[in-house]
């Protein structure tokens, strides 16, 4: 949500007014939306807002969030009623899956075995050790600065380094294609990866494997 105020003010709109809807569940669009009905009004809009471009012309805040809300409806939430027979996740747990898979794949190809490795992290309990998980804990997103140790240390329900599953909620707003990637996940033997520094990234079985992998980047020996 943070990304989408900070664009909507070269459109004549209050980035302000904009977080003060979106930030708390309006019983208004519960009663709208069927897919907003299980969570609580504590909860924001995260993960729900379908990230798209809008024609608000003469429109307010409020206008843009509905059509954000409609477009969800009418594209991920569709997907979700084809969703997998045997898939055991809530709609807000598959989000934030997506949400996470939205940000840690920069290339389409590699969606679906990045949340194949998601997936396989939270059936053994191994923490997500997802840094954008962090960065949404501490109020930033994609840095070209990256994590510290300090960082990934942060006292936070969002932060998967220090705690496994799932965090509270969506950390962005997915995608059609991140959203049916989750759904559709790899069957991948991988549990870890490493990012190569031109957005793949090297997947591999065992932690020996990922620091060799880590280290044969470092030395520049793969590309």
């Amino acid at each position: 949500m943070r990304k989408i105020s900070k664009r909507i003010e070269k459109r004549d709109l209050s980035s302000n007014k904009y977080l003060a809807i979106t930030s708390k569940l309006d019983s208004s669009f519960k009663e709208e939306f069927p897919f907003l009905t299980k969570l609580d009004t504590n909860n924001s809009l995260e993960g729900y807002l379908f990230p798209d471009t809008y024609d608000i012309t003469g429109g307010k805040e409020i206008d843009l969030v509905y059509l954000q809300l409609k477009r969800f409806e009418n594209t991920i939430y569709e997907a979700w009623q084809n969703k997998p027979a045997d898939w055991k996740m809530s709609l807000n747990q598959t989000l934030t899956l997506a949400s996470i898979v939205e940000l840690e794949a920069q290339k389409p190809s590699e969606r679906a075995v990045i949340a194949g490795v998601f997936v396989n992290r939270l059936k053994q309990g191994i923490p997500l050790g997802s840094d954008p998980t962090v960065e949404y804990a501490l109020g930033w997103h994609q840095s070209a600065k990256g994590l510290s140790l300090n960082d990934v240390k942060v006292n936070s329900a969002y932060n998967t380094y220090k705690n496994a599953g799932l965090p509270p909620g969506p950390i962005s707003n997915p995608g059609l294609a991140a959203f049916k990637a989750t759904l559709k996940y790899d069957n991948t033997p991988y549990l870890y990866f490493v990012a190569k520094g031109d957005g793949s990234h090297v997947f591999t079985r065992t932690y020996s494997e990922h620091l060799h992998a880590q280290s044969l980047i470092i030395k520049n020996r793969i590309k």
